[in-house]
């Protein structure tokens, strides 16, 4: 939901590598698993000040830049499948199922959405279009994308819980092009599950 936000808006996404798999951060267990020196000197500290292993650890990890340096999960053999004989300068496989070989003949995986979303930000309606806000309920942050003709129009539910929006009445939905799950459209309501994200063209 969070990517279809900020991708389709104006300017150039950044995709950081493992994001478009769902890989979470590296979570180390000892500090001498972090390269970052500084690392040791903080839990050297933190130590002698009485904090628990764990209290450090969970710092580490909170803050410590490596991290965000995981190595990008290929596969799920021993070495994730970005290397077969060297060893890795970090751990690796804290989520082993999030990999790129399990995902790309998956058609709901998040690999697969994230290449559906691209290819919805290199149509000129994403890519030059004006963008204006939609007031709508404070859970939910709409959009429209606007460029010659066209209209798209963009919806997220930040909400846990189940989200009815109003779409402008002077809008018809002409096609469904993106959504993170499927939508409930009645006439002039669209039914969002919690933090879902659903985009359309208009005519």
């Amino acid at each position: 939901m969070m990517a279809t936000l900020l991708y389709l808006q104006k300017g150039t996404p950044i995709i950081y590598y493992g994001e478009e798999i769902g890989m979470n951060n590296s979570w180390f267990k000892d500090p001498t698993n972090i390269s970052d020196n500084s690392a040791m000197r903080f839990y050297n500290a933190a130590d002698k000040l009485g904090w628990s292993h764990d209290k450090i650890m969970m710092n580490l990890n909170l803050t410590t830049r490596d991290a965000g340096r995981g190595i990008m999960q290929w596969d799920d053999s021993d070495r994730v499948g970005f290397t077969k004989n060297a060893a890795p300068w970090t751990i690796f496989k804290r989520e082993s199922h999030y990999n790129v070989k399990d995902q790309v003949n998956y058609q709901d995986s998040i690999l697969n959405y994230y290449k559906q979303l691209i290819e919805v930000k290199k149509t000129d309606l994403f890519m030059k279009g004006q963008w204006q806000l939609i007031d709508t309920k404070e859970t939910v942050y709409m959009y429209e994308r606007t460029y010659e003709d066209a209209k798209g129009i963009v919806c997220c539910n930040f909400s846990d819980e189940v989200e009815i929006v109003d779409i402008p009445e002077d809008y018809t939905i002409k096609n469904n092009i993106l959504s993170t799950h499927e939508p409930q459209i009645n006439h002039h309501q669209l039914k969002l599950l919690p933090y879902s994200a659903f985009v359309f063209v208009t005519k």
